[in-house]
């Protein structure tokens, strides 16, 4: 989107070319790749998304032109570039609005004042005000932003421009137009035109008096271009040598590439304007920018071509997307998706403290693919080259968490961060032993009689510290209760486990701790818990008193109480009915970016313990 940008690609390419590249002079000259290298915004122009009114007739006809030109330019020196730009630029203006005419979706806009109505009314064409405005909410707003109820002055000028709004509420605080249906009314006596613009001035008079209009419900116009960061994008202007326009047969070619890679930006930062383009997208609900770019480029790459995106971790463990993951099973064969997480300040990018996510794959519409991710990676400098050449993924199908892990209630879904055989295989015993569930066994609400309490923390960073008591006063500090001391104590060792903590890395954002995470993960079998109640009371008692001595009035020293912990886990593997070397990969998890860090121990000489569950093997 920015004109910079695309100069320091230019000088970036320059100097790759430039370095000592091993070129030879029968190789030839290099074509002029220049005009490959553009600004835009490339979610708005052609090609479409979502449904069109035609595509028929939709192809310039002087596209073969600009395409024969460019070849000429770039590949044989021919022309000069400023030819190929006048005539892209002569194009482009056209192309706007006949890619204007081709949308038939409508948005929801807000208007509040008189200059912004105007500037939308004069990029409406003479005689297209409606369908273009199908209707309009009008409200008042008190000095604070918020909605205030009509009074009867306010209804009276409402009901002269023809808003209607339900009488059979006692406050109304807003009142709708059907501009179609006023129309219609009018009859066509003087005409339509004439009353299109009774409308037009009624709306001026509504804002002048202190309305504002939340919603108007309208198709997408040349203002709304106008809004959008930077210039329309239209991939057939600027790479028209890639159309098939031979076997175009009057309709508009789709346009592809082999290969395609992409770093978008991410977060909600799209305009109202920008969103009424992304509306028609698969993604358009998606409060993210990125994954409507990642989805315009999987719309451009060819089948069975190649993509790779850089972008961001939100679009795999949000779990508010799985139209996004539809989307990848439905595109490639597999998706492949390498997590990154963060170690401090250690991330994939030197300066940007953001998770990543590594897209991959190759384009097959042909089948219904599937989604293989890996690890939630986590390293530090030292092992940071070791960590990318040692990915592993596997397949998250059946493993999605929603109710529990490979349910189909309505919570989530939340894809599961993978890697190797081992957790696969250990995600699997999970899943195989979730007939009984946390929420089964806990409540929120504190019952009558005596009550058995775990405390959770919201936020979570190495280790999950879930409490037996309340030691301190924090919002995001909130009580479960079980029906037991014995059930409380084996909830507390439980959460508490490196068991639990691969799991919600597994399924977390590394750093808060969710109600569905917590609810959906297994209970043991109550027999087992049975057979060593002694031990889980004894290692609960222990485990709690250490972290108590240890509490600094909002934290945990956890690091000098990994003996307790690995004892922690020695007794998660009775419980779980976990093989030996699961149990060693629950306990080595994250304890290799140093001593004393992350989920390391460290060397403690006031520590002393011997082990209560290893003992009684």
């Amino acid at each position: 989107m920015d004109d910079v940008a695309v100069e320091i690609a230019k000088l970036r390419i320059w100097l790759k070319i430039i370095e000592g590249n091993s070129w030879n002079e029968e190789f030839g000259r290099l074509p002029n790749i220049g005009v490959n290298i553009v600004a835009g915004n490339s979610l708005v122009g052609f090609p479409v998304r979502g449904d069109v009114q035609t595509q028929f007739g939709a192809i310039d006809e002087r596209l073969p032109t600009l395409a024969k030109k460019r070849r000429a330019y770039k590949f044989e020196n021919k022309g000069t570039r400023q030819e190929v730009m006048e005539l892209e630029q002569r194009i482009r203006r056209d192309r706007d609005e006949k890619f204007l005419r081709n949308l038939t979706h409508t948005f929801e806009s807000e208007v509040a004042d008189v200059e912004e109505f105007d500037a939308l009314v004069a990029s409406i064409p003479d005689g297209e005000l409606h369908p273009t405005v199908q209707s309009v909410k009008a409200q008042r707003w008190d000095e604070d932003g918020d909605t205030i109820a009509l009074s009867e002055e306010d209804k009276e000028q409402l009901a002269d421009a023809g808003f209607e709004w339900q009488e059979w509420r006692d406050t109304n605080k807003s009142a709708t137009l059907d501009v179609g249906e006023r129309i219609q009314e009018a009859g066509g006596a003087r005409g339509e035109l004439a009353e299109h613009q009774d409308i037009v001035d009624d709306l001026r008079r509504l804002l002048d008096a202190g309305f504002v209009f939340d919603a108007i419900e309208r198709q997408p116009t040349r203002y709304d271009l106008d809004q959008i960061t930077g210039k329309p994008l239209h991939w057939d202007i600027e790479f028209p040598e890639l159309l098939p326009l031979e076997e175009a047969n009057g309709m508009h070619p789709e346009i592809e590439f082999d290969i395609v890679i992409g770093n978008p930006p991410y977060g909600d930062i799209l305009n109202q304007n920008e969103e009424m383009f992304t509306a028609p997208y698969l993604t358009g609900s998606v409060n993210d920018v990125s994954a409507p770019f990642v989805e315009r480029q999987l719309q451009l790459t060819a089948e069975h071509g190649y993509f790779g995106n850089v972008t961001t971790l939100r679009l795999i463990y949000q779990s508010s997307l799985e139209e996004f993951h539809d989307l990848l099973r439905s595109t490639l064969a597999p998706a492949r998706v390498a997590c990154f997480g963060m170690w401090g300040r250690v991330g994939v990018f030197e300066n940007a403290l953001v998770r990543v996510a590594l897209l991959s794959g190759q384009k097959n519409t042909e089948t219904t693919g599937a989604i293989h991710t890996s690890d939630f990676t986590v390293f530090n400098r030292d092992n940071r080259q070791h960590r990318f050449e040692t990915l592993e993924y596997s397949p998250v199908d059946g493993l999605v968490l929603r109710d529990r892990i490979g349910g189909e209630g309505s919570d989530g879904p939340l894809l599961p961060k993978i890697g190797g055989e081992t957790k696969h295989q250990l995600l699997t015993t999970l899943k195989e032993q979730s007939d009984t569930i946390f929420d089964d066994k806990y409540t929120r609400e504190q019952p009558d009689r005596d009550a058995h309490s775990v405390w959770r923390t919201r936020g979570v960073g190495y280790w999950m510290n879930l409490m037996l008591g309340k030691l301190y006063d924090a919002t995001d500090v909130d009580p479960v209760y079980f029906d037991s001391e014995l059930e409380q104590k084996t909830a507390f060792l439980v959460l508490n486990s490196s068991l639990y903590y691969v799991y919600w890395m597994t399924y977390g954002n590394q750093h808060h701790h969710n109600w569905t995470q917590l609810s959906a993960f297994p209970w043991p079998d109550e027999s087992v818990v049975e057979e060593y109640e002694d031990e889980i009371v004894e290692l609960a008692d222990t485990l709690w008193s250490r972290m108590k001595d240890g509490f600094s009035g909002s934290s945990f020293r956890m690091t000098p109480l990994r003996p307790i912990v690995d004892d922690v886990d020695v007794l998660m593997g009775e419980l779980y009915d976990l093989t030996d070397e699961q149990v060693a990969y629950t306990q080595s998890y994250l304890t290799d970016l140093g001593e004393g860090s992350a989920r390391a121990g460290g060397s403690d000489e006031d520590l002393t313990y011997s082990p209560i569950v290893a003992e009684t093997d």
